[in-house]
């Protein structure tokens, strides 16, 4: 560690004695929705009828889903009074809650499981929290397993239940794994499906994935068996087949509390494993393997970033820290380096910019560990494709805490601020906006019940505009045009061997030119260029792949060159 630690330092010196100057703004966060106070009751409405006025409560930890339709939904969670198995949809273009399915207002509920894998309008989980987890299949149906709440006798403890919700026909049915409290985990034998393997009672499970064969994936979590869960984590990884509805161990041990093996970083092996934890990444690659960040146990906080092979079944440290509780680093705001990376946390929030595969993911806030009521609003992503960082908003690791600024509801503004807070929802829409939703934040000395941080419950809704150009990545892999500025600029000769020229079409003034190697260190910077040819010598550069930024005004325009 030491190694890579004087490794980070001499990129850094490099870095800043490159005269970096950044004119990208971050984007801009607006409070779009619930209340900017704390512990709200919510106003349910009438089932089934979205309204201006409806919202869910204060709301922490709860399942959360997209659907095909852009709608964002929740389930379950710690509540005022206790624990939820409400149903919530959200329309991101009428800015309009509607309370979907379960019971009204009503905590500490039981459900109603039916019969196994028959579908009913009856039918709902029971009421559950400390992260569960959730996915959305390929057709579009809900899933959730686990979490803590009640089973069938109205008894609290770790569930192992599996259920499937249909959209269109707005009906549950429980799939899967017992309807009793406190299952153990049933492994048999590693990479092999069988009807009764079950991955047992878990929660603090958040780290789930999709595959393109519509199989539900999941990792770690926290021991849902035993009475003394709070010390006890996981790091198995399990699969689950829709169409022959069997579980399968696949990867990790299968034992708690392990401390797994880095091995050597960015180096893919058998015997790597991350260690035993809760874990809250749902990150699907554009590669198609799957990504986790962060989490930990109670104590302690991670803040590495590992990569799972699907093909060869294995695992890669590829970024941050080995040691628990690192304090990561922050430069500066829009810096795309591989030098910046989060503080270790517990219980933020993570999603994909993009589509359903991406490069570039996003993580937001969460707790510094879990028994602190330290909590964080800073707002990552970071790019699988050069394994960088860049701190978008929020504040760095040493602000904590923050109540934020709510400004006027439905106006963005530059200067509004999200608190702080850890186990919120997350989504995305269409447009690449992220929302962020409820979660526990340190903005009031009430006490909730089973509340383990006697933090606020929230149920205020944001939306966060990013400009691209803060993590700016060129798309270009062989054409020589810039894809965002089509015949506006040409790139000639590319490949170079290091003298070469950027052309336009029409006159720019003031402009700033910026060349980065492969790992985003700058190489080269120029400022107050003008003129319609920009011409370039970089013969000394080393041979490999450069990017050549132009900045005019608020806008950018990106280059790949192959330096030969």
């Amino acid at each position: 560690m030491i190694q890579i630690r004087f490794t980070l330092f001499s990129l850094l010196v490099i870095f800043f004695t490159s005269n970096f100057v950044c004119n990208a703004q971050n984007g801009v966060w607006t409070w779009l929705h619930g209340t900017d106070t704390a512990n709200s009751y919510g106003n349910y409405g009438v089932k089934g009828m979205p309204a201006d006025s409806n919202m869910p409560g204060g709301y922490y930890e709860g399942a959360y889903w997209t659907d095909k339709h852009g709608n964002f939904w929740l389930f379950g969670g710690l509540y005022l009074s206790g624990l939820t198995n409400h149903l919530w949809k959200y329309n991101s273009q009428t800015n309009q809650w509607t309370w979907m399915n379960g019971p009204q207002g009503i905590a500490d509920q039981n459900g109603e499981w039916g019969v196994q894998g028959i579908p009913s309008p009856l039918n709902y989980p029971s009421a559950r929290a400390y992260g569960p987890n959730c996915w959305t299949d390929n057709n579009g149906d809900l899933w959730i397993y686990g979490g803590y709440g009640f089973d069938v006798n109205g008894d609290q403890g770790g569930l192992s239940d599996l259920w499937k919700y249909d959209v269109t026909a707005n009906e549950w049915t429980w799939i899967y794994g017992s309807n009793i409290r406190n299952v153990a985990p049933i492994y048999g034998v590693i990479g092999v499906a069988s009807p009764q393997n079950n991955p047992g009672a878990r929660q603090e499970c958040k780290s789930g994935w999709v595959d393109d064969n519509n199989n539900l994936w999941m990792f770690g979590g926290q021991d849902g068996t035993t009475a003394n869960i709070a010390i006890h984590s996981r790091n198995d990884l399990w699969k689950y087949e829709i169409s022959n509805n069997v579980w399968t161990w696949m990867k990790g041990d299968n034992s708690i509390n392990t401390t797994g093996s880095f091995g050597i970083l960015g180096v893919e092996n058998p015997s790597n494993l991350p260690p035993s934890r809760m874990s809250y990444t749902k990150w699907t690659g554009i590669d198609s393997n799957f990504y986790i960040f962060g989490g930990g146990i109670i104590s302690d906080s991670y803040n590495d970033v590992w990569k799972y092979n699907l093909q060869s079944n294995n695992w890669t440290w590829i970024s941050g820290s080995n040691l628990l509780n690192d304090t990561g680093f922050y430069s500066i705001k829009c810096n795309p380096n591989n030098v910046d990376f989060p503080h270790a946390r517990i219980e933020n929030s993570t999603i994909q910019f993009g589509e359903s595969k991406s490069h570039l993911l996003w993580s937001f806030g969460g707790f510094q560990k879990m028994d602190t009521a330290n909590a964080f609003n800073d707002l990552w992503i970071y790019n699988m494709n050069n394994k960088n960082w860049t701190w978008v908003s929020g504040y760095n690791h040493t602000v904590l805490n923050s109540v934020g600024n709510y400004g006027v509801k439905g106006i963005p503004s530059p200067s509004n601020v999200i608190p702080s807070r850890g186990g919120a929802c997350i989504w995305k829409d269409q447009d690449n906006n992220l929302y962020v939703m409820g979660g526990l934040s340190p903005d009031s000395s009430i006490v909730v019940p089973g509340n383990p941080f006697g933090m606020a419950l929230k149920n205020d809704l944001w939306r966060f505009t990013p400009d691209t150009n803060c993590f700016w990545e060129p798309l270009l892999n062989t054409n020589v045009k810039d894809v965002n500025a089509e015949n506006l600029f040409e790139l000639y000769p590319n490949p170079s061997n290091g003298k070469f020229s950027l052309t336009s079409e029409a006159n720019f003034y003031h402009v700033q030119i910026i060349i980065r190697n492969s790992i985003g260190v700058e190489m080269y910077h120029r400022v107050n260029q003008q003129g319609k040819s920009f011409n370039f010598d970089i013969t000394t550069y080393p041979p490999g792949i450069y990017f050549v930024q132009l900045i005019e005004k608020k806008n950018s325009h990106n280059f790949k060159l192959l330096k030969q």
